[in-house]
């Protein structure tokens, strides 16, 4: 993809702002990304979001998560506190970013073969990583294509407190309301 966010525009049928940076990554059978994604209510304090959104940043977390297509786990709540971590502990984030099999390990108590190059991302609302996964056929249909961008509309629409809306969905921030 030459230009991903000429072709993201054209695709969700809207307008990025200048500054945002577009980066496309493409696995491999053995090269895995995980993306951290960017919180939207960063600014807040956890007492903040609970009061302005009923919820803590776990269920924050889960919300956001629910729009990525490549959770770090296969456990939706597992995935929930690992990302709500990273955004509440700057060490937990520098060690995953840093050594991602070995804190995997810990916190999934679980193997991780070695073979596998595990590279975590962190987005931003001027950053964002479109992951293309391996496929072993190596064919990808257009659902599951457009589902490797599902969670670019939030990540814009957290930009600069800048309300995003698609033809198909439509975020809002903090200052926006929920």
């Amino acid at each position: 993809m030459e230009n991903p966010k000429t072709e993201i525009e054209r695709m969700f049928d809207i307008v990025l702002p200048d500054g945002i940076s577009i980066q496309v990554l493409e696995e491999t059978e053995r090269e895995i990304y995980l993306v951290i994604p960017q919180n939207p209510y960063k600014e807040m304090s956890e007492i903040e979001i609970r009061e302005f959104l009923g919820i803590g940043v776990e269920e924050v977390a889960q919300l956001v998560l629910e729009q990525q297509t490549r959770p770090f786990t296969e456990n939706k709540e597992k995935n929930a506190d690992l990302i709500a971590k990273v955004w509440k502990n700057p060490q937990f984030k520098r060690l995953l970013i840093s050594d991602p099999n070995l804190l995997l390990e810990q916190e999934l108590s679980e193997k991780i073969d070695k073979s596998y190059t595990i590279t975590v991302l962190e987005e931003s609302a001027e950053q964002i990583f479109v992951v293309i996964p391996y496929l072993s056929d190596g064919i990808m249909d257009e659902k599951e294509l457009q589902s490797s961008f599902i969670n670019l509309p939030m990540i814009v629409g957290s930009f600069k407190g800048t309300p995003v809306c698609t033809q198909h969905i439509c975020f809002t921030t903090p200052q926006c309301g929920p």
